[in-house]
């Protein structure tokens, strides 16, 4: 009997959960992905999700640590797979992912492939060398900390070796004298299908995927450059659908900022423009996470007394998210005047000192073409004023 109980549990389909952009949760069985939908089976029957209105499906499977010998191959659409072996010939490649799984790609789909972990040093000068246009590939060799790169054609990529088309002579290069191949990249790149999601593996492969499916216990992805692959849910950690349909605030440049000291001189000082102006996913006070209420934030915007900052808001976004509070670094101080408007109209109007909880915020910003937000001086100077917008967001 435990046997069979055991057998049972093992085979039952790993538990998902999703959460939609209204900010629901719900908890089930992954029972289908099609079309736009997404299926979860619950405790109270079946749910259907339009894909629009998602930001994730998380699963259980772990993503594990990347191995330094990995070979990472990045696709034109922004697809990131980790590999154990890469080749090639004409215009077919196949990859051996790290869980062992084939997966078959035409090489016009793949942007680059890098051999081996990489330093910051290294890193920067293979940014640098794939960043300019490159009318033929282009093969990267390292010696001790310094990349060179030679312009041709990759003939064949074997796990031992290149043959590359230099100058009319194809030569035949050892792999540990490769650092990685970069793909002719036209000026003009393809107008590629659009995703509806991103989906990360156990492995830590990224598939933006134009099409899901699922067959059994296998995921069909399609990715948008033409990747066609089956992972298993049981290997699949997370479907984001949150690109296109979410815009974290601190992502957006601002259109307007303007600071204004309690003190009025203080305004000619370098020194305290840069030591209250905004900052982006870390708090004022201490530079660490923003942290309102006892808890942390990854993402957000943080604001000083008195500051007035203007954001132009990309079209289709209805709805601006927040939580806000004082950072807690500096309760029980803190008393600032928190001001939202959207075209000139107000949408929030609130005090907010060291000694309230986080308030919560969900304001319409439906057509509005211009987000302002003021965080001004309130009844105690500018004492302790380090106002925290975590998770400062808009959704469509």
């Amino acid at each position: 009997m435990g046997i069979l109980l055991l057998a049972a549990l093992l085979a039952a389909p790993p538990e998902a959960q999703v959460q939609t952009l209204a900010g629901q949760t719900v908890t089930g069985v992954l029972a289908g992905v099609t079309g736009d939908k997404v299926v979860l089976s619950t405790t109270s029957g079946e749910q259907s999700f339009a894909m629009k209105d998602l930001l994730t499906v998380t699963l259980p499977a772990g993503v594990k640590t990347a191995d330094k010998d990995a070979v990472t191959v990045s696709l034109t659409d922004g697809s990131a797979l980790v590999a154990k072996t890469f080749t090639a010939q004409g215009d077919a490649a196949v990859l051996q992912l790290a869980d062992g799984a084939e997966a078959k790609a035409p090489t016009r789909a793949i942007d680059s492939v890098r051999y081996r972990e990489q330093s910051p040093a290294i890193l920067e000068q293979w940014n640098e060398i794939a960043k300019v246009d490159r009318p033929s590939d282009v093969l990267v060799l390292r010696k001790n900390d310094a990349l060179d790169s030679l312009s041709g054609a990759i003939v064949e990529v074997t796990p031992e070796f290149v043959n590359f088309d230099f100058d009319g002579d194809v030569i035949k290069v050892k792999m540990s004298r490769i650092e990685g191949v970069l793909y002719h990249r036209s000026a003009k790149p393809a107008k590629l299908p659009p995703a509806v999601c991103m989906v990360s593996d156990a492995t830590g492969s990224r598939y933006r995927a134009a099409k899901l499916s699922i067959d059994g216990d296998n995921l069909l992805i399609s990715s948008s450059a033409g990747l066609e692959i089956a992972r298993p849910l049981s290997a699949v950690a997370r479907l984001d659908f949150s690109q296109g349909n979410i815009q974290y605030l601190g992502d957006l440049k601002p259109e307007s900022l303007v600071w204004t000291p309690y003190f009025g001189e203080a305004a000619n000082n370098d020194a305290a423009r840069q030591f209250y102006r905004p900052r982006i996913d870390r708090a004022q006070e201490g530079g660490g996470a923003l942290k309102v209420a006892g808890k942390e934030y990854k993402k957000g915007v943080a604001l000083h007394s008195r500051t007035a900052i203007v954001y132009r808001l990309p079209e289709g976004f209805r709805t601006f998210r927040a939580i806000a509070g004082i950072d807690d670094r500096a309760r029980p101080a803190g008393d600032v005047l928190l001001t939202i408007q959207g075209d000139d109209k107000t949408l929030f109007e609130g005090r907010m000192t060291g000694n309230d909880d986080a308030v919560p915020l969900e304001l319409d910003v439906a057509g509005v073409n211009r987000l302002k937000i003021i965080v001004d001086f309130s009844e105690d100077l500018d004492l302790g004023d380090f106002l925290d917008l975590c998770e400062a967001r808009i959704l469509k």
